[in-house]
C-alpha cells in the first residue's frame, strides 16, 4: 500500500502553529545563545503562575519530568508504583526506569480515567497496605480532569500527570495545580507544544530541593568527598523555551477550539445504538475524541478510506506488557470498542464538518 496521503487526508493530530510561533522561534536563535537562560525562566515562571506552583523547572520531555517526579517522591527500586493501565507506554517505561514495581489501576469505562476505587482495589490486589509510603502517577487522560481530591485520603504520594490536559480544569482547578509533584508534557500534538519538551511542578520545598540536586547534572553545587549521586541533563533550552511560550499565550483558545470541536461531533453523532459518546464534563479539554462502538473496526476502516485519519487505538493497554490478564475488566471491555476522531485547534470549519458528516456515515454503515 502506498505511504503516499491524498491531499484531502485529514490527519488524527497535528500541532497548532502560527507566523508569531516562527517569529518567536527566530528572536530566540537570533540572539546565538541557545543554552538555558532567561527564556527558559521566564517559561517555568509562567506555567508555575499559572498552576500557583511555587518551583518549576522546564525538562527536555513529558518522561524526564515524570523521571524526575517519581525520584523526588522517593520511589526506589522494588517500591510498588500505582499507574493506569491504559495510558501512555512512556508512564511505564519511567517507572521501570526507576525500578520500581508497576501496580496496574482499572479505569472507569466512561471516562478512561481511574478512580479511587479503582485504587482501593488495586492496593488490595497488590498486597500494598495504607502506611506504606506507595506512589500514585494520577493521569488526566485524553483531556479530562478527575478529582484529586477524591485520591487525597488514600495516604498515596500523588504525582498529577497532566501530559495530556493541560489547560483543563475540574471545579474550577486547573490540572496540574494539584498533587505532591505534577507534571506535564509538551510534545508536539499535545494541548500546546515546545517541539519535545515537559515541566515538573510543585509547592513542597523538600521535593523541590530533591529536583534541583537531581537536575544538577554537572555538579554546580559545592562537591563533596565521596558524592556519587546520579543526576541528569534534563533541563530544557531556549529555543523550545521561546516556542512554549508563544504557544502559552493561546493555550485557552487552543482548549476552546477543542471543546468547539467536540461539540460539534457530539451533535452530529448523537442518537446512534451501540455507540457511547464522551461524557460532557466541565472543564474537559478534549485532548482525545473517543467514541465506543460495537462496531468501532469497521467504522475506523470506513473513515480511513476516505481520508479521515481515525484511530482504533491512541494509547496502550499495560496489562498486555505485564502479563496481568483479569485484572483490569474495564480496559478489556473497551479495547475493541475505540473509535478516536482528529481533534486539534488548526481543524478547518470544513474539516470539522467532513469528519462529523463521515463519521455519521461510518457509524450507519454507509
Amino acid at each position: 500500500m502506498s505511504s503516499i496521503r491524498s491531499s484531502d487526508w485529514i490527519p488524527h493530530s497535528k500541532p497548532t502553529l502560527t507566523e508569531a510561533d516562527a517569529a518567536a522561534v527566530g528572536d530566540a536563535i537570533r540572539t546565538g545563545y541557545v543554552g538555558s537562560g532567561p527564556l527558559v525562566k521566564t517559561f517555568e515562571a509562567q506555567v508555575a503562575g499559572r498552576l500557583d506552583r511555587s518551583f518549576s523547572r522546564a525538562t527536555t520531555t513529558g518522561s524526564a519530568a515524570l523521571h524526575l517526579a517519581l525520584l523526588a517522591a522517593g520511589v526506589r527500586p522494588g517500591d510498588p508504583v500505582l499507574l493506569p493501565a491504559f495510558v501512555c507506554r512512556a508512564v511505564l517505561n519511567v517507572v521501570l526506569a526507576c525500578g520500581g514495581k508497576p501496580v496496574l489501576v482499572d479505569i472507569d469505562p466512561m471516562t478512561l480515567c481511574i478512580t479511587a476505587d479503582a485504587v482501593r482495589s488495586a492496593c488490595t490486589r497488590a498486597g500494598i497496605a495504607k502506611s506504606m509510603s506507595v506512589a500514585l502517577v494520577l493521569v488526566h487522560s485524553f483531556g479530562v480532569a478527575v478529582d484529586v481530591d477524591e485520591f487525597q485520603s488514600l495516604g498515596l504520594k500523588i504525582i498529577e500527570d497532566a501530559a495530556s490536559s493541560f489547560g483543563a480544569s475540574f471545579d474550577g482547578r486547573p490540572v496540574g495545580s494539584n498533587g505532591i509533584i505534577s507534571v506535564l508534557s509538551f510534545a508536539s500534538t499535545k494541548m500546546m507544544t515546545t517541539g519535545q519538551g515537559g515541566m515538573i511542578l510543585t509547592s513542597n520545598e523538600e521535593c523541590a530541593e530533591r529536583i534541583e540536586a537531581l537536575m544538577d547534572y554537572d555538579c554546580a553545587s559545592k562537591p563533596s568527598h565521596g558524592d556519587q549521586r546520579i543526576a541528569y541533563n534534563y533541563g530544557l533550552a531556549e529555543v523550545p523555551a521561546s516556542l512554549g511560550i508563544s504557544q502559552l499565550s493561546r493555550l485557552d483558545d487552543f482548549v476552546a477550539r477543542r471543546r468547539e470541536i467536540a461539540g460539534r461531533y457530539v451533535e452530529a453523532l448523537r442518537g446512534f445504538t451501540g455507540v457511547t459518546l464522551p461524557r460532557a464534563i466541565d472543564g474537559r479539554g478534549y485532548y482525545r475524541f473517543i467514541l465506543l462502538s460495537d462496531d468501532a473496526q469497521n467504522v475506523v476502516q470506513r473513515l480511513r478510506a476516505v481520508d479521515i485519519d481515525a484511530r482504533s487505538s491512541v494509547s496502550h493497554f499495560l496489562h498486555d506488557y505485564l502479563d496481568s490478564p483479569g485484572q483490569v475488566p474495564n480496559c478489556e471491555a473497551i479495547r475493541s470498542r475505540i473509535v478516536s476522531l482528529p481533534i486539534f485547534p488548526s481543524l478547518t470549519a470544513g474539516e470539522v464538518e467532513r469528519v462529523a458528516s463521515s463519521a455519521r456515515a461510518a457509524i450507519q454503515g454507509s
